[in-house]
């Protein structure tokens, strides 16, 4: 989900080099095994230590395990609000041992999986003072969540700081939480918001929780990444070249139904079976007449962030892989860092795919067929 045009190199030095400026540095993903079953959108992907996988289909609400050689396919849990039972299931974390942590966007809590494949326990991370939830991202050795503070809700713990947000570490459910980063936000478009709830391509920094209990983030202004241990210690790496890329009509189209199609209604068909109130937004705005709409009113930046909004993912070996901003015509690139935030080197997937697990020498990818519907693919790097 995504015109060729001239573009200008902005310098920040120390650089690394721009795409195009070494030649052969991008490794591309190819020939994939795909799992021959249609998921309506997937959520998350997770694998497992035997290779078979988990898979989150947050429309259909159902969580499988998939074996990719096989093609078999098993249901984890079902559907619901009770124990055991999920609604909107989205991304799968690693938690605590060989447990999973699922995001129950439905139910507004987390599911954690066990290594049996079931669901032994949910709860919701509520944070004293805050007036809403949050959605822990990952989990450190001593039991500490960390979890991001939308801008909208940190104002009432730790005032007004712009377009910045807080990335919190919290011990326990209803326990205070800890600012560990701040990072900035896409634009807010001000006071009249007649669509989207920000400025879309507008720089953003973007971050993530290591299994090794360390956050790396992305930054956006000059483009380099940070780590940041578990005392607070920061080692950063050095900034890396990029293009400015303009923002095309095309683009704001893809951004806008992209949004709309991860976005939920709240208020909707509340009940005994959906206490959240939280549902997808119904197909009439999915329509494309509402899409160009909502485009044609909202505001966008001129030129593209060196990197897309979309969460980076860190693999089992600690490198942290970064999706980069490219034109409609280029498919999807992936910047890959070490531990010291410096560029090993960029992958480049088919057209049409979205990056959304790391494996042991895997990446998994989703891809649309022509009916809307998803299948998921695996890559093996080199």
């Amino acid at each position: 989900m995504r015109l060729t045009c001239v573009s200008l190199l902005i310098v920040f030095g120390p650089l690394r080099p721009a795409y195009g400026q070494s030649p052969g540095s991008v490794i591309p993903l190819e020939s994939p095994q795909v799992l021959n079953h249609q998921f309506t959108q997937v959520g998350g992907v997770f694998e497992l230590r035997d290779g078979r996988v988990l898979i989150s289909d947050r429309k259909d609400e159902a969580v499988v395990v998939a074996d990719m050689a096989t093609g078999r396919i098993q249901p984890v849990g079902r559907k619901g609000s009770g124990p055991a039972e999920y609604r909107m299931p989205a991304r799968l974390t690693r938690w605590r041992g060989d447990s999973i942590m699922l995001n129950d966007q439905g139910n507004a809590r987390v599911a954690i999986i066990g290594p049996d494949l079931k669901i032994h326990r949910s709860f919701t991370l509520s944070v004293p003072g805050l007036p809403t939830t949050v959605a822990p991202r990952g989990i450190d050795s001593r039991g500490r969540m960390y979890a991001q503070v939308p801008r909208w809700a940190a104002s009432s713990l730790y005032g007004q700081h712009g377009d910045s947000a807080p990335i919190v570490r919290i011990a326990a459910p209803g326990r205070p939480a800890e600012v560990v980063a701040w990072i900035l936000l896409q634009a807010d478009p001000g006071p009249v918001k007649k669509g989207l709830p920000y400025v879309p391509f507008s720089p953003e920094d973007v971050w993530n929780f290591s299994p090794d209990g360390r956050l790396a983030i992305a930054r956006s202004r000059d483009y380099h990444v940070e780590w940041v241990d578990r005392e607070g210690r920061i080692t950063r790496g050095p900034a890396n070249a990029f293009l400015k890329i303009p923002v095309a009509q095309i683009d704001k189209i893809a951004y806008t139904r992209r949004f709309m199609e991860n976005s939920t209604i709240g208020g909707r068909g509340s009940g005994a079976t959906m206490p959240s109130g939280e549902s997808p937004v119904p197909p009439e705005m999915l329509e494309a007449h509402a899409i160009e709409e909502i485009a044609r009113v909202n505001p966008f930046a001129p030129v593209k962030p060196p990197f897309t909004d979309a969460m980076p993912l860190i693999a089992p070996n600690g490198e942290l892989w970064v999706e980069r901003s490219v034109s409609a015509t280029v498919t999807p690139l992936w910047d890959v860092f070490d531990a010291m935030g410096v560029l090993l080197r960029r992958y480049q997937a088919p057209g049409g795919r979205r990056l959304v697990a790391l494996g042991r020498g895997t990446a998994y990818a989703v891809v649309q067929d022509a009916d809307g519907l998803e299948r998921v693919e695996r890559y093996r790097l080199r």
